[in-house]
């Protein structure tokens, strides 16, 4: 099973001219890579902007990808609790673990203080809390809930997650690492590890399966994509403002900030998604990084995706 399920990832047709409509996008919007990386030339940007993008067209009868450094690794931010959530549900289906069982919220798990979404009507979990696992699994895909999130990496183990999920779809280097937590309060095992990363590729796959119903089983992956469809999607700051009116948006987003020595802000702002729009409907995964003088300035998001979607439902390929 495993097999077919990779072959159907490695089949995926790359299509050279969705790729380089991708870049002419990204050109015009004034975010365009000077020249492409990989491991050994790390790709140089405009602007003090890095982005990996990836494209999977389900419009036509054979799915087809394209995007722009696809395999570039950039820090996903909350993206990655994608990958979590899969795990948590691979230990539901092998009924190593039950949804309905309740956990208790340690101290040091117990990371947010605010809510970050003003529309939020859940309350903040709190440390001595017990919550069963599948609210847990709803705040942390939902509302992007950090606590939920370190709660289920100790309970299915990162080893876990990384074996039966980064390994088995070969998606090396995206490796889950750290918890939403200072290094401090980490384990001694995973206090020098280094950051998670992930590139647009590897969360396209992720969604593609979703939709295909591949994602370990047609339950897991419907589960998954119901998750998904919980939430503010279309906001300035993601993929769904650029989206019509009429579309559907089952997506996941990330986004930190860092202050660096220099006095400049480094910001990270990831979204993905699968698109439904009538006969529109494609996966698309973007994640960038920013250095920026002030607060104020930020990636473009909502008018790449709004070029994006009118690109793909044009046909113009």
């Amino acid at each position: 099973m495993t097999y077919l399920i990779v072959m159907s990832i490695s089949n995926l047709r790359h299509n050279d001219k969705l790729s380089k409509s991708i870049e002419n996008i990204l050109s015009f919007l004034k975010i365009m890579p000077r020249h492409g990386g990989n491991s050994k030339n790390p790709a140089v940007f405009f602007n003090d902007i890095k982005v990996s993008i990836a494209i999977i067209d389900l419009s036509g009868k054979k799915p087809i990808m394209g995007g722009c450094d696809m395999n570039e690794f950039i820090y996903p931010a909350s993206l990655y609790k994608i990958y979590v959530a899969a795990e948590v549900l691979r230990q539901v289906e092998n009924k190593t673990i039950n949804l309905n069982k309740k956990i208790t919220i340690s101290k040091i798990n117990a990371v947010d203080k605010i809510k970050q979404m003003p529309y939020d009507r859940e309350k903040l979990l709190k440390a001595g809390d017990k919550e069963n696992i599948g609210r847990l699994l709803k705040l942390m895909l939902s509302r992007s809930d950090n606590t939920a999130a370190n709660c289920l990496i100790d309970l299915v183990g990162r080893e876990n997650i990384n074996k039966n999920i980064i390994k088995k779809y070969h998606w090396q280097r995206s490796e889950i690492t750290r918890k939403f937590i200072p290094r401090k309060f980490e384990k001694k095992k995973w206090r020098k590890s280094p950051i998670t990363q992930t590139c647009a590729r590897h969360i396209a796959e992720f969604l593609f399966l979703v939709e295909k119903g591949k994602m370990l089983s047609k339950t897991a992956s419907r589960n998954l994509k119901k998750f998904l469809s919980v939430g503010k999607h279309f906001e300035d700051n993601n993929i769904g403002a650029g989206l019509p009116k009429s579309a559907k948006f089952y997506r996941k987003g990330g986004w930190f900030e860092s202050r660096l020595k220099d006095g400049s802000i480094l910001k990270f702002n990831s979204d993905a998604g699968i698109v439904e729009d009538g006969n529109v409907k494609y996966i698309i995964a973007i994640l960038t990084s920013l250095k920026a003088k002030s607060h104020k300035k930020t990636f473009p998001m909502k008018k790449l995706s709004k070029a994006i979607y009118d690109f793909i439902s044009g046909k113009n390929y």
